[in-house]
């Protein structure tokens, strides 16, 4: 299953629009769309906001996935980008908030 493929179904699954997504991560309804298609790859902090969405249980394993085909880029390098955008984020009920910041 394509990382495009595991968003769409997850969002699916708990029952939220293309909109609501959107919402909740911070991104527009055209970016989630074309995501969604496999038109766009997410930034790291983009993937790493569907993971925190999602509440998966291996948030980083997702990262490391989308990461790898965006970039080639090493494991290493992945582990320190996804925790420097993990520290942007903190869990708010039954969504996420995103902290300030790029």
């Amino acid at each position: 299953m394509t990382y495009s493929e595991q968003i769409k179904e997850a969002r699916l699954t708990m029952g939220w629009t293309v909109r609501d997504l959107a919402r909740i991560i911070g991104k527009s309804a055209g970016y989630i769309s074309k995501v969604e298609c496999g038109i766009i790859i997410p930034s790291p902090e983009a993937t790493m906001a569907f993971a925190i969405a999602f509440d998966w249980d291996d948030p980083y394993s997702f990262v490391y996935s989308v990461m790898y085909i965006k970039a080639g880029k090493t494991r290493q390098r992945i582990k320190a980008e996804y925790d420097a955008v993990l520290k942007r984020y903190i869990p708010f009920g039954k969504y996420k908030i995103r902290l300030g910041g790029k």
